[in-house]
C-alpha cells in the first residue's frame, strides 16, 4: 500500500516538473546557442571587470590615501569605467542573452555581427582610462571619460545592442507564444525607444560651454531613464522563469502577467515625446518614479507570496533561488530608500544600489541557469550556496551604510565622503559590506570558472 501511494506520488511530482519545463522558455539549438554562450560570458566578464574598478570607490573613500595618492583623479576615472561597465555592460549583455532566446537562423551573420562589435567596444572601454588623459566626467546613467578611445568602445558596444535589438523586435511571431517571450520583446523595444531619446538629445543638446557635467547629463538622462523600464521587463521574466524552475507555485494569472509587462512598455513608448516640453527633467523622474516599478511589485509580490506557500518539486540548485529572492528583497529596499531622498548625497546612491543589486542578482540566477545548458558544468558546491547570501548581505550592508551616511550629509560622487562623519556605525557598516559585496562579486566568478572548467 505504501509502495503504490509513493509511486503514484512521485509520478505526481514527476508531472508537475515536466509541465514547469514545457511553460519556460528554452535555449535555441546548434548555432544559436553560441549566440547565447557567447553573450553570457561577455556579460560575466564585464562584471568580472567592473568588480576590479569598484575597488578605488570602495577604498578611496576614506582620508588614508589623500595625501599620498592622486584620490580625486584614481577614484572619478575608476567610478566611471565600474558603473558603465557593472550598469551598462552587465546589463545590456545579459539582456542580449534573453534576445537570443528569440533568435531566429535566417539573421546569423548579423547576431554574430553584433555580438563582435560589443564584444571590440567592451575592449576598448576597459582600455580607455589607460590610453591618453582620462578627464572622468561623473553625470548620471553614463558616466563618461572625454578621450576618443572611451568614445569609440561606448559607439561600438552601443551599435552592437542598437543592432540586436533591432533583430529581436523583429520576431513579433515569437512573441505571442508566453508571457516569458512577450517581455523579451518587449524589453527589446524599450530599447529602440531609449536609443531615440538619445539621439533626440544630442541633436538639441548645445555645444558645452565648460559644464561638461550638463551637457553630457542632458543627453544621457533620458535615454537612461527608459533603459530602466527595459531592465525592468527583463526583471520580470527572470523572476517569474526562476521561479518556476525553483518550484514555486505563483499565484499571478497570466493574463495579469501579460497585462503588467504591456503597461510597462506603455509607459515607457511615449518617451521621446518629453522632449517636446521644456519640463524635460522632471518629466523622466515622474515617469520612473511612478511608473517603473509597477511590473516589479506585481512580480516580486508574486514570488514572496508563492515563497511561503507550498512548492512544487524542483532540481534547481540553491544558488538560484537564494539569488532570486534576494534579488526581490534588495529591489524592494531600494525602492523604500528612493523616498527618503533628501538633497545631493550618497542616500541618491543607496536607492539605485539596492535596485541595480537586485537586477544583478536575477542575472547571477539567470546566468546560474544558462552556463549548464550552453555546455558547461553544473552549478553546485558550498561556494555556489553561499555566494548569494554573501553578495547580498553585503550589499544591504553597504546599502544601509551608503543611506545611513547620507542622513550625516555625506556627499555622492566624493573620494572623502566620509571623513567627516565620527560616527562609526554608519562607516563601518559601508566598509564591512562593500568588502563582503566584493568577496561575493569574486566568488560568483569562482563558481562561473569552476563551471566553464568542468564542461
Amino acid at each position: 500500500m505504501l509502495l503504490v501511494f509513493w509511486q503514484s506520488n512521485t509520478n505526481k511530482q514527476q508531472l508537475i516538473q515536466k509541465l514547469i519545463m514545457q511553460n519556460i522558455p528554452s535555449l535555441p539549438s546548434g548555432v544559436l546557442k553560441n549566440i547565447t554562450k557567447n553573450w553570457l560570458l561577455l556579460a560575466i566578464s564585464s562584471l568580472a571587470m567592473a568588480g576590479i574598478f569598484s575597488l578605488p570607490p570602495v577604498i578611496l573613500r576614506g582620508p588614508f590615501f589623500a595625501d599620498k595618492l592622486p584620490v580625486e583623479l584614481i577614484f572619478s576615472t575608476s567610478l566611471v569605467i565600474h558603473v558603465d561597465l557593472s550598469v551598462l555592460v552587465w546589463f545590456l549583455s545579459s539582456v542580449c542573452v534573453l534576445w537570443s532566446l528569440l533568435a531566429s537562423k535566417e539573421f546569423i551573420t548579423a547576431y554574430k555581427a553584433s555580438f563582435i562589435c560589443s564584444v571590440l567596444g567592451t575592449i576598448i572601454l576597459i582600455l580607455s582610462p589607460f590610453i591618453g588623459d582620462s578627464n572622468p566626467i561623473k553625470n548620471n546613467y553614463v558616466p563618461v571619460l572625454q578621450n576618443p578611445a572611451f568614445f569609440i568602445g561606448l559607439a561600438l558596444f552601443a551599435s552592437g545592442v542598437l543592432l540586436n535589438a533591432f533583430l529581436t523586435a523583429m520576431q513579433y511571431k515569437k512573441a505571442e507564444e508566453n508571457y516569458f517571450n512577450f517581455g523579451i520583446y518587449c524589453s527589446a523595444i524599450i530599447v529602440l525607444v531609449a536609443a531615440i531619446c538619445f539621439a533626440i538629445a544630442m541633436q538639441i543638446t548645445p555645444a558645452p560651454d565648460g559644464d561638461f557635467v550638463s551637457y553630457y547629463e542632458h543627453i544621457f538622462w533620458g535615454g537612461g531613464h527608459v533603459l530602466q523600464f527595459t531592465y525592468t521587463s527583463c526583471l520580470v521574466v527572470v523572476w517569474l522563469w526562476m521561479a518556476q524552475l525553483s518550484g514555486f507555485n505563483i499565484k499571478l494569472s497570466h493574463k495579469i502577467i501579460w497585462l503588467v509587462i504591456a503597461i510597462n512598455l506603455l509607459i515607457a513608448l511615449p518617451s521621446p515625446m518629453f522632449y517636446l516640453s521644456d519640463d524635460v527633467y522632471n518629466l523622466f523622474t515622474k515617469q520612473m518614479r511612478h511608473g517603473g516599478g509597477i511590473a516589479a511589485l506585481f512580480a516580486g509580490g508574486a514570488v514572496i507570496w508563492a515563497l511561503f506557500c507550498k512548492k512544487n518539486s524542483s532540481n534547481a540548485p540553491h544558488a538560484i533561488k537564494a539569488s532570486l529572492v534576494l534579488s526581490v528583497l534588495l529591489f524592494g529596499y531600494g525602492g523604500v530608500l528612493g523616498y527618503m531622498i533628501s538633497g545631493v548625497n550618497v542616500t541618491i546612491p543607496a536607492h539605485y544600489h539596492g535596485s541595480i543589486v537586485a537586477v544583478t542578482l536575477a542575472f547571477i540566477a539567470l546566468a546560474y541557469h544558462l552556463l549548464p545548458q550552453v555546455g558547461f558544468g553544473e552549478i553546485k558546491g558550498k561556494i555556489a550556496t553561499a555566494q548569494p547570501y554573501i553578495y547580498g548581505i553585503g550589499q544591504v550592508m553597504h546599502v544601509t551604510g551608503l543611506a545611513w551616511m547620507g542622513g550625516y550629509g555625506a556627499l555622492r560622487k566624493a573620494a572623502n565622503s566620509s571623513q567627516d562623519i565620527e560616527a562609526l556605525a554608519p562607516k563601518l557598516l559601508f566598509f564591512s559590506g562593500g568588502a563582503l559585496a566584493i568577496l561575493g562579486g569574486l566568488l560568483f566568478i569562482v563558481v562561473v570558472i569552476r563551471s566553464v572548467r568542468s564542461k
